[in-house]
């Protein structure tokens, strides 16, 4: 199992690399691999660096998304939003975009937004115009 300056080494990647987005998943033993009869790390370990690198990687994709506050970029709108009268746009880089829902603005067309706010996980925008 990995020990913990690998762990470590781990986290320095994340923030060196800065991904758009990390899904965070603990491994789990798979029947008659080698790696099954290797010494496993205990669970309370796993839990623990589980919680760790979820934390570290919310850190570091909000520092990536607010990098974008203040900009302006045309925007595809994709789909509704999960919550009531929001849409979710996409940037031309394929990053999401959470904008309120405003008369004329339709599902496949292009908008120049503004963003506004962030999240770890999307950006908050408001529509500025219809792209060309």
């Amino acid at each position: 199992g990995e020990d913990e300056e690998a762990f470590r080494n781990t986290l320095e990647r994340l923030w060196e690399v800065q991904p758009d987005k990390v899904h965070v998943a603990r491994y789990t033993i798979r029947p008659f691999t080698k790696a099954a009869y290797q010494r496993q790390v205990p669970e309370a370990v796993k839990s623990a660096r589980t919680r760790a690198l979820a934390a570290e990687a919310s850190k570091a994709t909000m520092v990536r998304n607010l990098r974008y506050l203040g900009s302006v970029a045309d925007a595809l709108l994709s789909s509704e939003g999960y919550r009531r009268g929001s849409l979710v746009a996409r940037l031309r880089n394929y990053r999401p975009a959470v904008l309120p829902a405003r008369e004329g603005l339709r599902l496949g067309e292009w908008v120049r937004v503004r963003v506004v706010g962030c999240t770890p996980i999307d950006l908050r925008a408001l529509p500025l115009s219809l792209s060309p």
